[in-house]
């Protein structure tokens, strides 16, 4: 019996040991624990894993080989842009890809693109401007000639034509030295192109929500006398060097004007104070004709304060406004221009051009006070005077 005993643990011992054998005849390097083809998420890459960069619309060509793991690329991104690489291997090599942001973190993966290919293909727009690494090896780890085409970075989308579209203006602010560049040197202002403010409304119920917007109009302010909306709000963009900053100014009204509207430095979001515009002239008893100001007032009761973008070539500035049956849109879109140096004022000082008389046929000036035609006047500002 003791016999029969160690005979069978023998042959127990021998068959394990031929299982042990053939498992190991049968290895395959796709069986390489080392290996893990569904392999999602990588480490950091190594310095030596790392071996060159990568344009876009560029193609190279990598030599693969088990060590070091990994092959990567690196690529200079902007936010927005798409990466788009295909890895294709030769001679039956197949491809794995991954796309790592600039602190490693895996953002997209892929072995077979397709059930028919072994090729890799991974796809990923980026929100940030920076590093990434487009990362390559062997699927099995096998030597192997890998090609890594990364697509042309795509053209930018026009901006819309419609000023109420925001992607109508976009792009970054406009920095201190882009503004600087605007100005000739020994001046502190300058003229960078023509705006003018549209609106545009619909009607509310609180029951059933806002229509359709209705056409859009640019006529928004009332002249002295006049109940309609009859005016448009139209006039220069100006960049004014402010101390030692440089400030977005709508101007409005000529130079000297305080109508129109100051807004923030250059370099960060627009924030524009209250605007106001000029109505229309009025008497001003011995001292001529002064503008008088007047202020649009929104749906909501408050005054219209536009803010927005300033970017190197547009600017977008816009309001909203609503009350219990109506909401409102304001918007200022305009394409910037060369800065060109405003003219030279009639009146010195930034004093007002008085016009309260109108030139006669017979070439005399008429005074507005009594209607007397001899200049001048005691108590009489003709065209021309200053005040």
């Amino acid at each position: 019996m003791h016999t029969l005993r160690l005979v069978s643990s023998v042959f127990a011992l021998t068959a394990t040991s031929v299982l042990a054998l053939a498992a190991c005849s049968v290895a395959t390097p796709g069986d390489d624990p080392m290996v893990d083809s569904s392999e999602s998420a990588l480490r950091a890459l190594k310095a030596e894993e790392v071996v060159g960069d990568l344009a876009f619309g560029e193609t190279k060509t990598v030599q693969y080989s088990e060590t070091p793991r990994y092959r990567a690329l690196r690529v200079q991104a902007s936010a927005g842009d798409t990466i788009d690489a295909w890895v294709r291997g030769t001679r039956g090599a197949d491809a794995q890809a991954w796309i790592l942001g600039s602190s490693y973190a895996t953002l997209a993966t892929n072995r077979d693109a397709s059930t028919s290919t072994t090729d890799a293909h991974v796809v990923k727009k980026v929100g940030t401007t920076g590093t990434y690494y487009l990362v390559v090896r062997e699927a099995n780890l096998e030597d192997a000639e890998l090609t890594v085409a990364l697509a042309p970075r795509a053209a930018p989308s026009s901006p819309s034509a419609d000023p109420f579209d925001p992607a109508s203006c976009g792009g970054p602010s406009m920095t201190r030295a882009e503004a600087v560049a605007l100005l000739a040197p020994g001046t502190s202002d300058a003229i960078v192109g023509r705006y003018v403010i549209q609106k545009r409304s619909r009607t509310c119920s609180p029951v059933t929500g806002c229509g359709a917007w209705g056409a859009s109009t640019t006529m928004l302010g009332s002249s002295l006398g006049s109940r309609s909306l009859n005016m448009e709000m139209r006039g220069d963009l100006h960049l004014k060097v402010v101390g030692s900053n440089v400030q977005l100014e709508l101007g409005q009204g000529g130079r000297g004007s305080t109508s129109g509207s100051t807004c923030s430095s250059v370099g960060a979001a627009q924030a524009c104070s209250a605007y106001a515009y000029i109505a229309g002239y009025q008497w001003g008893g011995s001292g001529g004709m002064y503008p008088t100001q007047s202020v649009i007032i929104k749906a909501d009761n408050a005054r219209l304060t536009l803010g927005g973008v300033l970017t190197s070539t547009c600017v977008r500035l816009a309001d909203t406004a609503r009350s219990a049956d109506k909401e409102e849109e304001y918007v200022l879109l305009a394409k910037l221009t060369s800065g060109t140096t405003p003219p030279t004022p009639a009146c010195p000082d930034n004093k007002h051009l008085m016009q309260c008389g109108s030139r006669a046929s017979s070439g005399q000036t008429t005074c507005c006070q009594m209607g007397l035609t001899t200049c001048p006047q005691s108590g009489c500002d003709c065209w021309g005077a200053c005040n």
